[in-house]
């Protein structure tokens, strides 16, 4: 909810901020900015992934604290609030609104804002930077929903599900677990659908698969092991295994999942590391030789995904941890 109110605020940065990255910029505390290869978005009647491309950029988590305060700045890219519950003064693009969750606010590229939470009720929100590179300016329907001035959404539907979103991004960037950020990126296409229709999850309309669909989504899931199996050698991404089964890398990470229980990108490392430690029982063979015969340049990087897979180093386990011998 919004109300529009005069500004007598003077509003300073203070932080009590649980951010989701560790690169520092020389831009305000909020955009410490960590950032991760884009990937497309899947097919909508409005949305096409030839179009738009986008790339998780950071996220973080303001608790309710009454002394919030952050300085008036912008951004080169979007960036996306959740409040949660509570209640703040935001000035955007030079007007003073009241803020109450739960709602979801879209800052627009390039346009000065800052917040200070509400003394009494402070507010509780996520928020993402995202950077989105379009073509034919499709997302000006967003802009185009009735906002006056200020883009927040209250839709009932749309605030539940985008919250959901939201709290899903920030447990995964903040836990980091093996392939997080392809989960992520997935996740972020599935946020800005959420903003464009009440839709919903995209799962809502992939539970009714037909038999026909569903024999569609095996020889796909066969295809993309097959190559993976025969190129464990190459430095595969997840465009690579698009251009094998032509599909969007959403919908082809979202399908691989359910069928096989791993991301493609996870099916990649298990499938390298698998190949990993039939290789190094040669004694022939160094260890830095043999992350090279799986397609990766770097030990220290081979070492840290192999620990993380197995639990054990590359070195534990060519001397002898399961019995194996040199």
């Amino acid at each position: 909810m919004i109300d529009n109110t005069k500004d007598n605020s003077s509003i300073n940065n203070c932080s009590n901020v649980n951010d989701c990255s560790n690169v520092s910029q020389d831009k305000p505390a909020r955009e410490k900015i960590k950032r991760i290869s884009p990937v497309e978005k899947p097919k909508s009647a409005e949305l096409d992934p030839e179009k738009l491309k986008v790339r998780y950029l950071y996220c973080g988590m303001v608790e309710p604290d009454p002394k919030w305060r952050y300085i008036d700045h912008s951004h080169p890219f979007f960036e996306l609030f959740g409040v949660i519950g509570g209640k703040a003064s935001v000035r955007y693009n030079g007007k003073h609104y009241i803020v109450k969750g739960p709602c979801l606010l879209v800052y627009e590229p390039g346009k000065m804002h800052k917040e200070a939470s509400d003394p009494e009720t402070p507010w509780h929100m996520i928020y993402i930077g995202v950077e989105i590179k379009e073509k034919n300016n499709i997302l000006k329907s967003l802009f185009d929903k009735g906002f006056k001035g200020l883009p927040v959404i209250e839709s009932v539907n749309e605030v539940k599900n985008g919250l959901e979103i939201l709290r899903d991004i920030y447990r995964e960037a903040s836990e980091r677990k093996l392939g997080w950020q392809e989960v992520v990126n997935g996740l972020v296409y599935k946020l800005i659908r959420e903003l464009h229709s009440d839709s919903g999850y995209l799962e809502k309309e992939e539970k009714r698969i037909s038999p026909v669909q569903e024999e569609r989504r095996k020889i796909i899931t066969t295809k993309v092991k097959q190559y993976i199996e025969s190129h464990y050698d190459k430095k595969l991404t997840l465009e690579d295994l698009t251009e094998v089964v032509y599909l969007s890398p959403y919908y082809l990470s979202h399908m691989f999942k359910e069928e096989t229980g791993y991301s493609p990108i996870q099916y990649v490392i298990n499938t390298k590391i698998r190949i990993a430690k039939e290789l190094l029982k040669d004694p022939n063979l160094t260890i830095s030789q043999t992350a090279e015969r799986i397609g990766y340049d770097s030990i220290h990087y081979f070492s840290k995904l192999f620990t993380a897979v197995e639990g054990i180093t590359p070195s534990t386990y060519r001397d002898g941890v399961f019995g194996k011998s040199r």
